[in-house]
Formats: structure tokens, sequence, C-alpha cells
């Protein structure tokens, strides 16, 4: 797995390689989950972002929790120990945009570049969200909060 951090502007940036070969679901070692609680020093007062590429809290829809982080149970109790410093924690996988807070911490995705599926809890079959512009996130990190501004791109049939 490529896991790295970076401090950037006083932020802290974690990055998780979730990947699995062969499978569209994700996982974290036990050695990238310790390596993670290594990142979240006692006494550390910067803000804390962890990007990784599978959601780790079920959605609700079950088409894609198939694709699930399978032990994002251990990255929130992980992050749970870091106190109020986690702003957030961005994924992408699903092609779709979504938030939820779970004890304080923000799980967002970004649209996608491409193609936009459905996401709201209880959807199934996989189906694209009609008229969905492709997009992207412009994350804003301030030393109490985090500001997410989801942008869409022109579609060019419009």
């Amino acid at each position: 797995p490529y896991d790295h951090a970076h401090t950037i502007n006083g932020v802290q940036l974690v990055c998780l390689d979730s990947s699995l070969t062969g499978a569209h679901a994700g996982r974290l070692s036990v050695a990238q989950v310790d390596w993670l609680k290594a990142q979240l020093a006692p006494g550390d007062d910067r803000p804390l972002l962890v990007a990784l590429h599978h959601h780790p809290l079920p959605l609700g829809a079950d088409w894609l929790d198939s694709l699930i982080l399978d032990n994002g149970e251990a990255l929130h109790i992980a992050l749970k120990r870091a106190g109020d410093r986690p702003r957030a924690v961005l994924y992408g996988h699903i092609h779709a945009h979504t938030h939820a807070v779970r004890d304080g911490v923000l799980y967002t995705s970004a649209p996608s570049a491409w193609c936009e599926f459905r996401a709201w809890p209880g959807d199934a079959p996989p189906a694209l969200l009609d008229g969905a512009a492709p997009g992207f996130n412009l994350v804003t990190v301030y030393p109490d909060r985090i500001a997410v501004l989801h942008h869409r791109l022109p579609l060019p049939f419009d």
C-alpha cells in the first residue's frame, strides 16, 4: 500500500491506500491502521484530513455498500482518538457526492468527474443520476472548521 502523510499550510493530510487487488471493495491492513494511529500523536493540534478511495461508512444502498471499506469501523475508532482534529474523511469510488457525520467527523465524497450514480439509501439497482454534470469538490480547511463546496461543470449538450 502507498500510504503517506504531509503537512500543507498547517493541515495534516493523511492518504491511505484502501485498494485490494482484484476487488471492488476496500480494506486497510492492521499495519495501515497502526500507521494511521502513529500519525495521530498526542498534543498535535494540526487540523487533520484523511483521504482514501473507498467509503468507510455504510450509505444504505446495498449495491454501493458492497463496494465499502470493509473495516471502516477500525478507521473511525482510530480517528476518534484524534479528538477534535479530524475535519473530514474524503473518499471517492462511488461516483456520487455524499455527506455523513459520525461522532463529529465529516465523511464526504466528491461528485464524479465522469458520470454520477444515484446514491440514496435504498437505491437499487445501480442507476445513473439523470442530468448530473461532472463535478469536483473544493475543500477549504480553517483552524476550527471545514468548508466543502461542490462544483459542477457545464454539460456539453445543454
